[in-house]
């Protein structure tokens, strides 16, 4: 469900968001370009600093098995840190 709030206008959620392949992201592959993309932007509002794993760790029963690829694809990041750069 799209929502302002969250996604930014509706381009971006067709560019970042959107989970089936489009144009508009790249066919698919804008979470490997860009995975930080979202925390980077909502960072203030987080309630912890520390940025999440990836989203295909979230997949039952074979979610845990691609957690060490997670780590490899986006490694937990300190947006706290970031932000002071």
């Amino acid at each position: 469900m799209f929502s302002e709030n969250v996604y930014g206008s509706k381009w971006e959620y067709l560019a970042f968001a959107f989970p089936f392949p489009t144009p508009f992201n790249l066919f698919g592959l804008t979470w490997l370009i860009d995975p930080y993309h979202y925390e980077r932007k909502l960072w203030a509002y987080r309630p912890y600093p520390i940025s999440g794993p990836a989203p295909f760790t979230e997949i039952p029963l074979i979610g845990p098995l691609l957690t060490p690829l997670s780590y490899l694809i986006k490694p937990p990041l300190n947006l706290a840190e970031l932000s002071q750069e």
